[in-house]
């Protein structure tokens, strides 16, 4: 599934340019065709880092941090309460 979401993410990476439109004044719902395609194109971006987070999230972080395994409050190598503030 990873390489289907890089995939995924690499071509509408490469469909962000778009060289096509930059010369063209048509209007698609009331808007420049360029400005209408970047907006739809967010939408669908959107959509696709959702599914990236939702399926290729690895589970291993969600389980460490609900055992407290790795997270910064275990390593932290001064104590701030004796900090004076200026």
């Amino acid at each position: 599934m990873k390489a289907v979401a890089y995939g995924l993410l690499t071509l509408l990476y490469v469909l962000h340019t778009d060289v096509w439109y930059w010369d063209v004044s048509r209007m698609v719902l009331g808007f420049p065709i360029g400005f209408t395609y970047h907006v739809l194109g967010t939408i669908v971006i959107t959509g696709t880092f959702w599914l990236v987070v939702r399926y290729t999230w690895p589970i291993e972080l969600e389980a460490a941090e609900e055992h407290g395994v790795g997270t910064a409050s275990n390593h932290l190598d001064c104590d701030l309460t004796s900090v004076e503030s200026p």
